[in-house]
C-alpha cells in the first residue's frame, strides 16, 4: 500500500517523483569514506538512520542526491540540520541557478546541468546500482529528464 501523501506539505518535484512516492534530497558536503557505505557513514559519523533512503549518489561539486521515501523526507532533512550538514532546500540540478545557491560558483552552476545528467546516465543506466523498487522510478524520471539509457 502507497503511503499517504499531504501534497500541501511536500511538494512534488516531477511526475515521476509523484509517482513513485519519493523525493530527491541534495546534501552539500556529504562526502563518504571509499571504505563504508553512504547508510554507514550516516549512522556512525552522523547518528542519521538511513529509513527510506532508497539510494544516493555523488553528483558533483561536493553535492550528493539521495532518492528518499516521502515519509521520510522530513525526518531526513531534519536530521541534517542538527548535524549542521547543508541540506540545499529547492535545489534543482536541472535549474541550479534558481534559487541562486551560495556554495557554488556561477561557473559550477551552469555547468551542473550537464554533469547532472551525465551523472543520472551513468549511474541509472548501470543495473549494478538500480535495482528492485528503484528500477521502475530511476527508468520513469530518466525518461521524463531526457536522458535514455
Amino acid at each position: 500500500m502507497a503511503p499517504t501523501v499531504r501534497p500541501a506539505l511536500i511538494p512534488s518535484v516531477c511526475a515521476s517523483d509523484s509517482k513513485h512516492f519519493v523525493r530527491r534530497v541534495y546534501v552539500f558536503g556529504l562526502k563518504k569514506p571509499d571504505n563504508m557505505s553512504m547508510r554507514t557513514y550516516l549512522y556512525k559519523i552522523h547518528g542519521i538512520t538511513s529509513i527510506g533512503i532508497l539510494f544516493s549518489h555523488h553528483i558533483a561539486f561536493g553535492i550528493t542526491e539521495m532518492i528518499v521515501r516521502v515519509n521520510h523526507v522530513w525526518k531526513l532533512t531534519n536530521a541534517f540540520n542538527m548535524t549542521r550538514q547543508i541540506h540545499l532546500k529547492g535545489f534543482d540540478p536541472l535549474n541550479p541557478n534558481e534559487p541562486q545557491h551560495f556554495l557554488l560558483s556561477h561557473e559550477q552552476l551552469s555547468a551542473f546541468p550537464d554533469l547532472y545528467m551525465a551523472s543520472v546516465k551513468a549511474t541509472f543506466g548501470n543495473p549494478q546500482c538500480v535495482g528492485g523498487a528503484l528500477e521502475s522510478y530511476a527508468s520513469d524520471y530518466a525518461r521524463e529528464i531526457g536522458v535514455f539509457i
